[in-house]
């Protein structure tokens, strides 16, 4: 968009589908009205990159995308129920499970927008006084794990996690 908003587009099975006879000499018009749902991840107040994934009301999978850098997409969709999940994989890689999920009705011609709010942990490794690479790794309550990830030379990494209780080990 002009406005530098990302949109999600080739939605399979989104679609609006009507039947139409074509006579000769003879011009119909159809309008496909569309809903929109408009996504935007926050935590600790401001916006961030989050990976953003539509499912149909039976749970197909229908997209993904990363919102910009400022946490926000738009998506059309055909009017009909969908599971919205949004999570923080880019504060640290691929965290399965840590994702807040909601599910929307989607109206023809009516805009909704989806507030998906994320805490924020900043892991520091220091010996010394002085920042050092680690390897870190985060579990959820149940102890399940959800990922890891080699801390920067400076120790430092941020986590975007969904509300919850978390374990994170922290290897020297």
């Amino acid at each position: 968009d002009a406005d530098g908003r990302y949109g999600v587009s080739d939605l399979d099975g989104a679609a609006v589908t009507t039947d139409v006879t074509v006579e000769a000499r003879q011009t119909q018009r159809e309008i496909f009205e569309f809903g929109s749902v408009e996504v935007n991840t926050t935590a600790g107040g401001g916006d961030f990159d989050s990976f953003t994934e539509i499912y149909d009301g039976e749970g197909n999978y229908l997209a993904g995308t990363a919102t910009a850098g400022d946490g926000y997409i738009v998506a059309r969709l055909a009017p009909g129920t969908y599971e919205i999940d949004a999570d923080g994989r880019y504060g640290v890689s691929d965290l399965n499970g840590a994702s807040v999920t909601t599910d929307v009705t989607v109206e023809a011609g009516q805009t909704q927008r989806e507030i998906f709010e994320f805490g924020t942990v900043e892991i520091n490794t220091t010996a010394g006084g002085g920042g050092f690479d680690s390897f870190t790794e985060i579990y959820d309550g149940e102890g399940n794990y959800l990922t890891g990830t080699s801390t920067a030379g400076d120790g430092y990494i941020v986590a975007r996690l969904a509300p919850g209780t978390y374990e994170i080990d922290a290897d020297g």
